[in-house]
């Protein structure tokens, strides 16, 4: 309508146009939102042609009402009369002063009030002002200046907060426009009322597309709303139970590619009189969900892993701790906890020495070296046998290994100890030893038999001898000494079966298996 008016009115008729893009019910609902208290949008810039006392006028106004001071910024006055009344006191306001009016525009205003009454000056300044810039003819300033006098105090007023609502209301579209994400503010009837830009350019529509429709015809080419055709839809949920609702979509694009939106939707009650309506954020987590889908693939790989690690140290059949260098056991495997009888809970994070040794302090003794002290000093694996403690307290011979596990840096952190129980192995080797000793003991009977005989039989004669010298009567000097040498003999023989029966029964008697460290003279020699 304003566009017919201006295209057909005479050159002599002036339109004043207060034209609002919104309904006085929704300044009054933005009045609500608090925006009143609004003071960090940038001023307009004012360019004053026309420096007769009008624009002295205008200027003895401004200062007079700090109020306006905050809301216009005189960014110059422009008079070819030096001596013209409003550029003197724009000069002793510190006011830029110009002696044309190019000046003015060339400061880039936003309003261009023409004071000057000169419709080739207006015509002029119409053509070569910047296109945002709006000018205010004689005529309107005029019109404007009679109502801010008090002439018509309530039209004024009106005016004046529909000048500042408008105002606040453009700082607002601002911050709107700027949001990261898309934003719609959707009416009961699902009307889209409003849209920033990042929704226009996200989705590529211009606002005649999507302001006054429905957001079903917009995104989904629907005739109706989504819930009708059994579509996830949280809107008549927002507006009938006032809560905010999250749910999440995906789609399709032109590409194939899988995209998804965070929606929130959540009432906006401007005031209790207002009309409802939900506001609708639309945040896109396609590379989030990516990532999540990805930690998560990762995550169930590591568990699989973990159980897979497991799986395979609980089939070790040998006796498994982690180390740290403080003797601290890390981890176990389910062989150490049969052994031990205890959860694990009960061994990790306890020394291995209580675990296995039952005692207070580490292995030090020479019969019972620590590999573990050795792996780490050397970086090698280290072996000794130990004898640990089951369940029932009872003694088992083992087999201890410990490899090393270094860091980053390359430092031994930790150690593997593995154990074996060899308990069975040294009984069974005993075992054999002694069975091996009593058939060489059987074997070597008849030339031990022999041994003592002859000896027995030297001593059995003797005896006999000796009886028979002793049966004729008291024996001589000649025969005690015969008797003497006899019985020195008879001692002898005998000395002789006694050691050899000493050696049979050291030979076949069990002996306890005793474990020492072996000595480097033995090995080297």
């Amino acid at each position: 309508m304003a566009k017919d008016l201006s295209a057909t009115c005479p050159e002599r008729l002036t339109i004043f146009n207060c034209r609002r893009t919104y309904a006085w019910e929704d300044f009054c609902d933005l009045i609500t939102l608090n925006l009143a208290a609004i003071e960090e949008y940038l001023p307009l810039r004012l360019g004053i042609v026309g420096g007769g006392r009008a624009c002295r006028e205008v200027l003895e106004q401004l200062q007079r009402h700090p109020q306006y001071k905050w809301r216009l910024q005189v960014i110059g006055v422009a008079d070819p009369d030096p001596a013209a009344p409003g550029l003197e006191l724009a000069k002793e306001l510190g006011f830029p002063t110009f002696p044309s009016h190019e000046e003015v525009l060339a400061s880039d205003p936003d309003i261009i009030l023409e004071l000057t009454g000169d419709p080739a000056v207006r015509e002029e300044l119409r053509r070569q002002k910047p296109p945002h810039a709006q000018m205010i003819d004689h005529v309107k300033a005029r019109l404007f200046w009679e109502l801010l006098r008090g002439r018509h105090e309530p039209l004024r007023d009106r005016i004046e907060s529909e000048i500042r609502l408008a105002g606040q209301h453009s700082h607002f579209q601002k911050i709107f426009d700027q949001l990261p994400d898309p934003v719609l503010v959707l009416l009961p009837d699902r009307t889209v009322e409003y849209a920033n830009q990042t929704f226009f350019r996200r989705f590529q529509k211009t606002p005649e597309e999507v302001i006054g429709r429905t957001c079903f015809e917009i995104f989904q080419d629907f005739s109706r709303p989504c819930l009708e055709r059994l579509e996830e839809c949280q809107f008549a949920k927002v507006l009938e139970e006032g809560q905010t609702a999250v749910s999440v979509v995906n789609y399709q694009d032109q590409q194939g590619q899988i995209h998804y939106d965070e929606i929130t939707m959540a009432p906006l009650q401007i005031n209790p009189s207002g009309r409802r309506r939900v506001i609708e954020v639309i945040k896109d987590i396609t590379e989030h969900k990516k990532l999540e889908d990805k930690v998560r693939n990762l995550l169930d790989r590591v568990v699989k892993g973990k159980k897979f690690l497991e799986t395979i140290l609980n089939g070790i059949e040998d006796q498994m701790m982690v180390i740290d260098l403080d003797y601290r056991v890390v981890e176990v495997n389910r062989a150490l906890l049969q052994m031990v009888g205890l959860k694990r809970e009960e061994v990790v994070g306890r020394r291995c020495y209580e675990i296995s040794h039952h005692l207070q302090s580490p292995c030090q003794s020479p019969d019972h070296p620590c590999p573990l002290h050795d792996a780490v000093k050397t970086g090698k694996a280290s072996s000794a046998t130990h004898i640990h403690f089951d369940k029932e307290g009872r003694e088992h011979y083992i087999h201890v290994v410990c490899h090393p596990i270094f860091d980053d840096a390359g430092r031994v952190h930790r150690v593997i100890d593995l154990s074996r129980d060899i308990t069975e192995e040294i009984t069974a080797r005993t075992r054999m030893l002694h069975d091996d000793k009593m058939t060489s003991l059987g074997k070597l009977s008849a030339s031990v038999v022999h041994e003592i005989n002859n000896p027995l039989t030297g001593i059995l004669n003797f005896i006999k001898l000796i009886q028979r010298m002793l049966q004729d009567g008291p024996p001589s000097a000649d025969d005690l000494k015969k008797i003497k040498s006899y019985l020195e003999v008879v001692y002898g023989e005998t000395s002789r079966i006694s050691k050899t029966v000493s050696n049979l029964l050291t030979f076949s008697r069990k002996t306890k298996v005793e474990l020492k460290a072996p000595q480097s003279q033995c090995l080297i020699g």
